[in-house]
């Protein structure tokens, strides 16, 4: 068995250096009474593990880590060009002519209902059987709903986007 500082002038370190490899783990044994060969042993291990890349260096547990932060930037780049794709494929609508369209539908709908009590007072008021009062108020909604889904959908401003998906292109009347 060796000194401390014997082993130090042996793998060429200074005293403090021994003292941190065993703090850290990467020298076996007592400190006090250190077996050089296997110290050697260890501390051509441990080189060789950081000169092959395989040992991190330890780093603040409150920084964030490289990898992920790497890995986020490549997901976010990922969806910025299935955006620009949707976009240029015309499956986007803009955040601000929807919210435009949707209350001009709306407010279709809403002047439609308000008006159906007046429109509809007379002939209602004519009907006598419960199955003509029915189909008379069936013919009127049917013929607002036609209405309101003949209604172009008119462009406004830039804004964020919305997708559209391909089961609303194909059956919009799908009551989803």
């Amino acid at each position: 068995m060796a000194t401390q500082k014997e082993l130090a002038a042996h793998l060429d370190l200074t005293d403090r250096a021994v003292r941190e490899l065993f703090d850290k783990g990467v020298l076996p044994g007592d400190r006090k009474s250190p077996d050089i060969d296997a110290c050697r042993t260890a501390y051509i291990r441990n080189l060789r593990e950081r000169a092959a890349g395989r040992d991190k260096p330890e780093r603040d547990p409150a920084a964030p880590d490289p990898d992920v932060e790497l890995a986020l930037m490549r997901r976010e780049q990922r969806e910025l060009i299935r955006t620009k794709r949707l976009k240029a494929q015309g499956q986007l609508v803009s955040r601000a002519d929807f919210v435009t369209a949707f209350s001009g539908v709306v407010g279709r709908v809403k002047s439609y209902l308000l008006k159906l009590p007046k429109t509809m007072r007379a002939p209602l008021a004519a009907a006598t059987d419960p199955t003509e009062v029915q189909e008379l108020l069936d013919a009127e909604i049917r013929r607002a709903l036609d209405e309101l889904a003949s209604t172009p959908v008119e462009e406004g401003s830039e804004g964020d986007d919305l997708l559209i998906e391909e089961e609303d292109l194909a059956d919009p009347g799908s009551g989803r």
